[in-house]
Formats: structure tokens, sequence, C-alpha cells
């Protein structure tokens, strides 16, 4: 079995000279052609952990093999089936297989043992590495199957060297509850679909990705999804997929293959239920859906992580698209992707319709029915067409989303940053809130009506709809100075069903939002509203710094810090939902809310005009605009990752314009709750 070039480890399969070792030669003419394997032929492990070697011999009815480790005992312990177990100590080790026959043939295994490698699961084969990459080695009695549309063959049996031609062939050869893999080779394209079967546990998963060098192999998905899963409503568990490029010429004004109208297909369509999906390192470009993945029967579908990806271009000439869709999932993490300029195109060889322009329907993640534990965090979501991230629940209150984190992910121009539990026109539920337990922390929302796709004049931050027990804390918003009808935070409902309680707003900054900077528009039932520490400061744009709408029973203000240019508006009252708005002093606020501990004070700050050009020019290259960096970020992988690119790093710029610190990054794909 191999270790995936593609997976980010530098796989050497080394000939080593006798110096060095102790072998003794028998250069017979039986012996002349025998030739070993071992695979994998590299690994990065932590220390004390195993992996299964496993070798091969060739040209000798004699296949047995002595196994050693080069380092004698100080580079671990090998057994006689090949388990190979790293020593404490740190350092590069050789795993070393001998023909039994002849022991001047071997061949050589480069263990690099890492404290910084990080074992999942409490396994052996599914690791991360210290870049926060997946890696993953094979089982003894894993099945590696080899695909090559340039070299292949359906009638050869899948070996390195003898690749299958087509996906259709290779997945045959699949074993369902095996830990297989299907590698493509990097560099070719299929225009093939397929369903996956599952893996045997989350340590043993399918894998499905790439051998060889060159750019991800590309699967152009012709009339289904490019990869489903089995059955219908079954389970297909322990599928990883990683390295791989997804990508519909027909759909693509840029490529000769062009035609317009074309349907297309989503990316991944998994709506087969199961447990343990990775999708990681991988493109969707110019299809009409990113990811489809959700489960049945409330819910199946449990722990599904979808980092380091790109989605781009997505769009649709009929109903409606959506970069990354789930529904009924448990324990998901969705970390670190670019989530550029789904769902909408506007381009001369494209014709106009209801569907493929911005319109208010298509987003890049749309979430919808009774999840929870969700951790989205270090997206990039750039350009959308309405809403970043929408959140939705028609599901009964019985059936509550619950558990999601939403942190340090940079949200920039569309419309609408993030649009959470929602309930539906008509509430969704009988009583109470849609959704509990969310946490909003330290994210950035830049310019979100910088580009105004929809025409809509919208420029909305944060907007909260039935929720309950749930914190909105540190975010920024900043320069949403483009068109009116803009805000940093909303916490409203759409009817009397739709009821928040225990919510608090803290320790957020919003500067140059052109309409408010929070709205409070209570329900009845509401309960334990607290809006405490926040700083809201408009310096020229004339905005209110509140506005309430709706009796103050259920809300308190406590400690907050603003800054009006236009005094006189620096707050709006209205008696009822419904009712006119009245501007107010900030004297008047503090009067009829009953605020405490608040202050009127203009700060001065480092630099707060910084923005996404200004970080491309002063933090990346001075020559660049932000096609250039729209084009780079699209370029990223595994073997061309820049972390100054990401989230992360842009929030933390963002963060030095307003005087804050750095935050302290979580560690790249750690568990997801």
């Amino acid at each position: 079995m191999k270790c995936l070039p593609s997976l980010g480890l530098l796989f050497l399969m080394t000939s080593l000279a006798a110096s060095g070792c102790s072998h003794s030669t028998t250069n017979s003419p039986s012996t002349t052609q025998i030739a070993v394997a071992i695979r994998p032929d590299a690994a990065t492990m932590a220390p004390g952990q195993s992996v299964s070697f496993s070798a091969t011999v060739s040209g000798s009815p004699d296949t047995a093999v002595v196994w050693s480790m080069m380092e004698g005992s100080a580079g671990g312990t090998v057994s006689t089936e090949g388990l190979y177990t790293a020593p404490s100590a740190t350092g590069v080790y050789h795993v070393v297989a001998t023909s039994h026959l002849d022991a001047a043939k071997f061949a050589t295994a480069v263990v690099t043992v890492t404290a910084d490698a990080t074992v999942l699961d409490g396994g052996t084969h599914v690791s991360r590495d210290s870049n926060g990459w997946t890696v993953v080695t094979s089982s003894t009695d894993t099945r590696v199957i080899h695909v090559s549309s340039s070299t292949g063959s359906d009638t050869n049996d899948g070996g390195e060297g003898t690749p299958l031609k087509t996906i259709a062939a290779g997945v045959k050869l699949l074993r369902n509850g095996y830990p297989d893999w299907l590698l493509l080779k990097a560099g070719d394209a299929w225009n093939e679909s397929f369903r996956t079967v599952g893996g045997r546990s989350a340590d043993e998963p399918i894998l499905l990705s790439s051998y060889g060098s060159g750019p991800r192999p590309q699967i152009q998905p012709p009339t289904n999804p490019a990869v489903g899963a089995t059955g219908t409503h079954g389970k297909t568990p322990h599928v990883y997929l990683i390295g791989l490029d997804f990508y519909d010429p027909t759909r693509d004004p840029s490529s000769a293959s062009f035609k317009d109208g074309v349907p297309g297909v989503p990316a991944i369509d998994w709506t087969a239920g199961g447990d343990d999906i990775l999708v990681e390192d991988c493109s969707f470009k110019f299809l009409s859906g990113g990811l489809n993945i959700q489960g049945y029967d409330m819910p199946i579908l449990d722990k599904v992580q979808i980092r380091r990806n790109t989605i781009s271009d997505i769009y649709t000439n009929g109903g409606h698209a959506q970069g990354a869709y789930l529904k009924q999932v448990t324990n998901v993490l969705i970390e670190d992707n670019t989530f550029d300029h789904n769902c909408w195109i506007v381009d001369p060889k494209v014709a106009p319709n209801s569907y493929n322009g911005p319109n208010v329907f298509n987003h890049h993640i749309y979430m919808e029915g009774s999840f929870s534990g969700v951790v989205i965090r270090g997206n990039l979501f750039l350009r959308d067409s309405s809403m970043s991230l929408k959140i939705v629940n028609y599901t009964p209150q019985a059936n509550l989303s619950s558990d999601l984190v939403v942190e340090n992910n940079l949200f920039f121009e569309g419309e609408v940053g993030i649009s959470a539990s929602y309930g539906g026109p008509a509430g969704g539920i009988s009583s109470g809130s849609s959704s509990t337990g969310f946490t909003i922390q330290n994210n950035v929302f830049l310019q979100i009506n910088r580009d105004n796709p929809t025409q809509r004049g919208l420029g909305w931050g944060i907007e909260i709809v039935s929720l309950a027990n749930s914190v909105i804390s540190n975010n920024i918003f900043s320069d949403f100075s483009f068109t009116d009808g803009s805000y940093a935070v909303a916490l409203t409902g759409y009817n009397d069903a739709d009821i928040s309680s225990g919510l608090t707003v803290e320790g957020n900054l919003a500067y140059r939002i052109h309409d408010q900077g929070l709205i409070v528009a209570p329900r009845a039932g509401w309960s334990n509203i607290k809006v405490t520490n926040n700083t809201i400061q408009d310096p020229d744009l004339g905005a209110a710094m509140v506005s309430q709408k709706g009796p103050f029973t259920s809300v308190s203000y406590s400690g907050n810090t603003y800054s009006a240019s236009n005094p006189s508006n620096f707050a709006l009252i209205a008696p009822t939902i419904g009712g006119t708005s009245v501007p107010v002093t900030y004297d008047q606020w503090v009067s009829q809310s009953g605020e405490t501990g608040s202050q009127v004070e203009t700060i001065t700050y480092p630099d707060p005009g910084r923005n996404l050009d200004t970080y491309v020019t002063t933090m990346i290259n001075s020559a660049w605009t932000l096609s250039d960096f729209y084009v780079a970020i699209r370029a990223q992988s595994r073997l061309n990752w820049h972390p100054e690119y990401m989230a992360a790093a842009i929030n933390d710029y963002i963060r030095g314009g307003f005087g804050l610190p750095a935050l302290q990054q979580a560690a790249p794909g750690s568990p997801t709750r």
C-alpha cells in the first residue's frame, strides 16, 4: 500500500547502496530479476504511533521478506508482519524489507517521527501533519487502485505502472467496508460521475485522491453529480476525498468547450447518510453546486469535515445554487475554505435569467434543518450573491438546531454576512426558539455592501431570528458605507412565533455603518437580551447608533461606547415593531432605554481604513490588485499553501488597524467540538 504524494508528504523511493547496511550478496541467475517494493514508501508519524508496512517481491516464487530497521532499535521496532512502531525520540528513520531469497534485494521506507504529527481518533492510519493537512497511511489489506485517463487501460489491473483508464472501472474494485484507495493520476481529466462505497472505520477510510506529480486530477461531471454515496437513504461511512478538482468546462465562459445554458450538476451529492466524511484540498468551479451534504431521519449524517477547499463561480441556469448545502448533520467542521463569487455570474457570453444572476436565494453556505456540533472557522467568504452564511430551521421545536460556532471568518462584499436561525415565513415552530447554543465570535465583516450584487441596497452584518442561549461577541464590522439599509447586528423576528431569549451581544466593534449600528426588535415572549460593552463609532455618515423597535422590557443595555456624527439622530426608538421610529439624542436614549455605564467617546484608531485592498498591497504584493489576489487564492493547494492569504491573517491585519491584538489561532484541523 502506498502513502500519497498528493497528501503533502515528501515521498521517496530509495534504493539504498550496500554501504551502511550489512547484506550478503547472491547474484545467481535465479535471483537477478528479483525486485522488492515497500508500501507506504514514506510516512510522517507521532512518537509511539504505529503504521503497517507491506512488501511485494517480484521475479521470484519466494515472496517472503525479512523486516528490519536501518538504525536498529533506536529507530523503533518492526514486527515480522511489517507493523512498525515509532520510538519516543523524534527523527528520520528507515524501515527495510529484504528479500528472503536474496539479501542484496531490498526496499526502504523513510519514516519521519515528529511531535507535530497529530494522531486522530486514537488510530494509527489517519493523522494531521505539522501544517494541518490530513495524512492517510494504508492498512495491511488496503487495495490501491490507480486510474489514468492518459496512459491507462481498463484491461489493466490498476497497479501504479498498469493503471485503469476509467474511474468507473476503478470504483468496481473498491470493496465496501475496506480501507481501499482509488487514486487518479495528477494532471489527467475524466468526464465521469460515480458513487462510492464506504470504508472500515474512522482510522481506515475509503480514500479518493491522486498519485503522481502535477495539477489535481480533474473530474468533469456530465449529467450526474461527480461523486455520490451508494444507495438511497442508506449509510456510506468513512470516505475521504483529498486533492481533487471538480470542474465543468461547458459552463466556463473562458473555456473553448463553453455552451450557454448548460444546466450543470453539483460536484458532491451526499444524500445517503453515513458518518465520517472528509473533503479536503479540493477545487470546485463552474458547477451548479459545490457540496450537497444532507442526512435523513433526524439526522444520520455525522462527522463531516470540509477543509481547505476552494469553491468558486458556482451558478445555475435553473433552480437555486449554493456553494455548500448541509441539512441534518452533526459534528461538522468547515475550516479554512475559500468561497468566492458563488451562485451568480455576469458575463457577455451568458444569457441572463432569473436564476444565474445575483438573487436572494443563492448563498455561499446554506444550512437547513436540525443540526448540532458545527464549527465554521477561518473561512474566506468573498463576493457572494446574497448571504455568505444562511442558517434556517423549519423543523418542529423538538428538533432544535444547536451548538454552532462561527469564528474568525472573513466576510467581504456581497450583501449579508450571516442570517441565523430563521424559522420560515410562519416561524417554522409553534413557540420558542428554533435554534440554541450559538457562538458567533471574532469574525470580521468588511465592506459588506460594497458591490451590492442584487441592487437591493443591503449591507447586513449579522441577522438573528428566533435564537436562544447564544453569544455574539468580539466581531468587527467595518465600512458599510456604500449603500443605505446597512447595519452591524439585528436581533429581530418576522412574526410572534420567532422568539429569542438568553442572547448576549458583547464586545463587538462597528465602524462606519451607513444606516444603523444595532437593531433590536423584540417580539412578545422575548426575554433576557443583553447588549453590553460594544463600541459603535460613526465618524461621518450620520448613522444611528441603535434602533430599538418595541418595548425595552426584555432588553438591557450597559457599558456601550458610542460616537455619533449626527447627535440629534443618535438613536431611533419606535414603540412597536411596526411603529414610526423617532430619532433621539444620547440623553434621551439613556432616559428611555435605561442603559447603564455607557459613554460617548470618539476613539482614535491607528489605521481604521484598512480593508482587503490595502492588505493585498501592503502585506502581499504592492503591485497586485484584488483581481490578482483572487487568482492567487484560487490556486491554493496542499503543495502551494500560503497562510497569509487566509482569513486568520487578514483578520489580524484588520484588528491591528483598530489597535486590537492578533488572535491566538486555533490549531488547524482541531476537533469540531
